[in-house]
Parts: C-alpha cells; structure tokens; sequence
C-alpha cells in the first residue's frame, strides 16, 4: 500500500475524485432515466404515446412548420412500429440496468467494477459512432462526446486508485 504523506491532500478530497464522483453520479441518473424510459414505452400503448405528442406539438407545428424538433417527432410517433418500441425499449431498459448498477459500484468503490464500466461503457459507445456514421445526429455526437470523457474520467480514477492501493488493485488485476 502507498502511503499518504503528510501535507498531501488525501486522493478522495482531489478535484479528479470529485469529477469521477460527479460524472458517474450523472451517469447513474442517466440510467434512472432510461430506465424510466423504456419501462413507460413497454407499458403505455403507442396510441396513448402519439395522441399525447400531438396535443403539445400540433399547434407548434401550425406556427412554424420549420421546426426541426416538432416535425421530426410527430412524424416518428406517427411512423413508427410496435416491434421497433420493443426493441427501443429494451435496448434502453438494459442500458439503464447497466448504468445504474455499474455506477453503483463505482461509487462504493468496487474495484472489479472499473474494468467492466470501462468495457460496457465504450461497447455502448462504439454502437453510438457507428450509428453517427450512418445516421449523423448533433445530439447523439454530443452524448457520445460526454461518454468519452466519462470513460477517461473513470480510467484515470481507476489508474489513482490502483497506484494508492498497489498493484492488486489497478488494471490487468480486476
């Protein structure tokens, strides 16, 4: 084990721990939410979901009928198919399970959690840049931007901690 000498400010009071602390608690919350998501897709029928898209954007779309995110999401409510909800939302149930479950451990400091977050996390990325290939959106190149640097906020976290606890505890020793 290293230790702290004295007059060092202790890893966990740094403003890299206090990143990791805030990025993977956002993390956490982005789980909730997709959570959240995909269960309300599983459970309210597609008619419910278009009828309640209409009345907040109809009227949007009467006034402008160039707003990009008004037409788009009427015309995706309007378009899409039941088997395509399904895989929605469980592609997003099964992404805010990891999330929530992998930032848990994060933040109670399960070292075997590093690795597979570094792993799951860029997976899931990696689906994000190559749907930005093909599909180019600025608010998912935004997201996978944001994830990026949560990865190398988590390695770094990871990379301090195996140099305060020794090498048992750092990469290549999960």
């Amino acid at each position: 084990m290293t230790a702290i000498t004295e007059g060092t400010p202790h890893p966990k009071a740094s403003a890299q721990h206090k990143l990791f602390w805030v990025a993977v608690s956002l993390k956490f919350l982005n789980g909730v939410l997709e959570l959240i998501g995909g269960t309300t897709m599983m459970l309210i029928p597609q008619s419910a979901i278009a009828w309640w898209v209409h009345s907040h954007f109809d009227a949007t779309l009467a006034a402008d009928p160039s707003n990009l995110f008004a037409g788009w999401l009427t015309h995706w409510v309007d378009n899409i198919q039941r088997h395509d909800v399904v895989f929605i939302a469980l592609y997003l149930i099964f992404r805010g399970c990891a999330k929530v479950t992998l930032s848990t451990m994060l933040l109670r400091g399960i070292q075997a959690a590093y690795p597979i977050a570094i792993g799951l996390f860029s997976l899931i990325d990696l689906w994000g840049a190559r749907h930005l290939y093909y599909h180019f959106s600025w608010p998912l190149a935004a997201l996978v931007t944001l994830d990026v640097f949560v990865i190398a906020v988590i390695t770094r976290e990871w990379l301090t901690e195996a140099k305060l606890h020794g090498p048992t505890s750092g990469p290549g020793h999960a």
